[in-house]
């Protein structure tokens, strides 16, 4: 069983993160053989193009929390003064 903040997830839970990151891994070798066509010579910088890669993952889930946080604090918004 996981838990995280007190929260507790089931074996089903835990499967699906047991499965995540296979399928990002599946993700970026798709993402890689896309560039490798379009690029030839990116073989030979595989760390780079993961890495660049790897800040557009980041970058969408910073956008992500940041929209959760807007709507879960969107009330506060008229408590400010």
């Amino acid at each position: 069983m996981i838990r995280i903040n007190d929260q507790h997830f089931g074996e089903d839970s835990k499967s699906k993160v047991d499965e995540r990151p296979q399928e990002l891994f599946d993700e970026f070798e798709e993402h890689f053989r896309e560039v490798s066509v379009i690029k030839s010579g990116i073989v030979d910088h595989r760390d780079q193009v993961f890495q660049a890669w790897a800040m557009q993952k980041i970058a969408g889930l910073q956008l992500c929390i940041h929209q959760i946080a807007e709507t879960y604090n969107a009330h506060l918004k008229d408590e400010q003064v």
